[in-house]
């Protein structure tokens, strides 16, 4: 068996098969596409038949034991085989789209009279118009492509992935024809989905109750935390920012209620709006809504309903109308469930019953949250990387955002079914793949110009808050009305990067962000006096707002004699919204 002698092919030795005839001799190759799926070419196989077998093409024992696996379909050109588990030893095959053209590459095939294969040497030279790719015999090759070659994966070394299937070869010339991987992403669904799917890793944003499906590691959390919900009013879940509770309560603790229960997630921010989703939700208007129009609703579902409030540190204002309407009287079928930072735990304070400190997830819980989304996709990382992932988050619990957004990105940069070290390296790692992002926003902000780059600075400081007594920003939220040009400029690139979300209203993706931007937290420091003050000005503008423009909630003398600082020395860090408020107290 001719193991490659290139170190960086080593997937592709794992992905390799022998398809053997009816008298056990090589008819040509299939290639393992993903963990239970593989593909050759149609004419390798004979006619109506619905069973193949394989063996592993480059085995280290002399006589490999045959794999029998079912032909799934097969048309004019592709054969697909489905294995009930994957042939020992295998691995999927990395895969990527052609590149340039005029590019070497190597195949492995069976040759007459080369019963143990042999590795080929070509260039590919570009497309002809059936769409399928001509392939020349290397100068330097030994061999030429022929018909034991059919259903080989053609393998580009510089790219470190397999290119296309060989399909036919020249008898009158030495030359080969192969289906580029375009084309057997159009003919395979399941080729088709890894490239084009959605990623099953949410990068920065939480898990939500749309990912229960791979959302794995937190299956005891959930089970305990929608256990206590069942048993008590009020339950507060919290942890360090970054452990995962928005995840866990969304993707895991709501698919756990749902069966039973009617379930509104609202998420933390001002009074107005927090109420405005409850009623929106229940199917009533905020001046309909009641204890009793809950306590009803509560009553009409056979386990009650429950409402989840995430991320209390977020809140502005308190609140509001919605603590009367939630916590005055419990019914006893209505349950509530917060989501608090460990700083911000007091929020929640008047209202718990019971608290549940999210536990840092253990090595094997990590694996699973790693490896799991993937491999139910038929995909497989290389040998030692997740222990390697692990490893790079280092201990404690609040690593996990750094973690979902990098696997976002080595998803993003997959080689097909294959995430190898070397993907992991083009990502910068865990500990580098957020920062290089964000590095490459402001230096995008930079190419756009001075005022571009200004207008980051100020957009950076408009969307985060530091309420009273927090020992740690939080993200804010703001109007995209409120930007100025250069400011929404620089937003444009934050959302483009995935840094923000939102389109009218805007806020970080995750609070990583702030820790992450570099300087970013030495200067929310330096500005610590005018960021309290700002937002206790916004927290006053939206209670004003809130109330119905009352002028006996505009600023008042002291309030007017503190912002005037403000307004003279920095006019631009201010919101129109912000200076409207102050001059309607004048």
């Amino acid at each position: 068996m001719a193991r490659s002698a290139d170190a960086e092919a080593a997937p592709l030795d794992a992905a390799l098969l022998t398809v053997r005839g009816v008298d056990g001799r090589p008819v040509g190759v299939a290639f393992m596409a993903t963990t239970h799926i593989a593909l050759t070419c149609a004419h390798v196989l004979p006619p109506g038949v619905d069973e193949a077998v394989v063996v592993p093409a480059i085995a280290t024992e002399k006589n490999p034991e045959p794999v029998r696996c079912a032909v799934e379909r097969r048309d004019e050109d592709i054969a697909v085989l489905r294995f009930e588990a994957p042939p020992p030893g295998t691995a999927p095959v990395p895969l990527a789209y052609p590149g340039d053209w005029n590019r070497a590459v190597r195949a492995f095939g069976y040759p007459a009279r080369r019963p143990d294969g042999v590795w080929q040497k070509s260039v590919l030279r570009g497309l002809q118009s059936g769409g399928r790719v001509q392939i020349d015999k290397a100068p330097d090759g030994a061999y030429e492509i022929t018909g034991g070659f059919s259903g080989t994966p053609v393998w580009d070394a510089e790219r470190g992935a397999a290119v296309g299937m060989v399909a036919t070869h020249d008898t009158r010339a030495p030359a080969a024809f192969m289906i580029p991987l375009q084309q057997l992403c159009a003919e395979v669904s399941e080729i088709r989905d890894l490239f084009e799917q959605p990623s099953p890793f949410p990068g920065l944003a939480a898990f939500g109750e749309e990912d229960a499906g791979r959302f794995f590691g937190r299956r005891e959390a959930s089970e305990k935390i929608a256990e206590l919900v069942r048993a008590h009013p009020v339950v507060t879940v919290t942890g360090p920012s970054g452990c995962g509770k928005s995840s866990v309560v969304r993707a895991g603790v709501v698919p756990l209620l749902r069966p039973g229960h009617e379930v509104v997630v609202i998420d933390a921010g001002p009074a107005d709006r927090m109420t405005e989703h409850l009623a929106g939700a229940l199917g009533t208007t905020v001046e309909q809504l009641t204890p009793e129009v809950i306590a009803r609703r509560a009553e009409e579902s056979a386990g009650g309903l429950v409402v989840v409030i995430d991320q209390l540190e977020q809140l502005t204002s308190g609140m509001g109308a919605l603590g009367p309407l939630l916590f005055a009287d419990l019914p006893g079928k209505l349950r509530v469930l917060l989501t608090a930072r460990l700083d911000a735990v007091e929020k929640a304070a008047p209202w718990t019953r019971e608290l549940y400190l999210l536990p840092a997830m253990t090595a094997g819980q990590l694996d699973a949250a790693i490896t799991e989304p993937f491999t139910a996709l038929g995909g497989r990382y290389a040998d030692g990387l997740v222990g390697r992932i692990r490893a790079e988050m280092g201990e404690g619990s609040d690593g996990l955002p750094l973690l979902a957004f990098t696997l976002k990105r080595l998803w993003e940069q997959k080689d097909g079914a294959w995430i190898g070290h070397r993907t992991y390296e083009v990502v910068h790692g865990v500990r580098g793949a957020l920062v290089h992002q964000l590095e490459e926003a402001r230096a995008e902000c930079r190419r756009k110009g001075t005022d571009v780059e200004k207008g980051l600075e100020r957009l950076l400081l408009a969307l985060v808050r530091l309420p009273p007594g927090a020992t740690r920003p939080v993200r804010a939220s703001v109007d995209r009305a409120e930007l100025d040009a250069h400011q929404r400029a620089a937003a444009d690139v934050l959302i483009d990067a995935r840094l923000v979300v939102g389109r009218e209203r805007l806020e970080l993706a995750h609070e990583a962000v702030i820790d992450a931007w570099p300087g970013l937290g030495q200067r929310i420091q330096e500005d610590r006096d005018f960021l309290v003050r700002r937002d206790e000005l916004r927290a006053d503008r939206e209670r004003w707002e809130a109330a119905g423009r009352p002028g006996d909630l505009l600023p008042g003398v002291t309030a007017l004699d503190r912002a005037a600082r403000w307004e003279r020395d920095r006019p631009a860090d201010l919101s129109p919204h912000d200076r409207d408020f102050l001059a309607r107290g004048r």
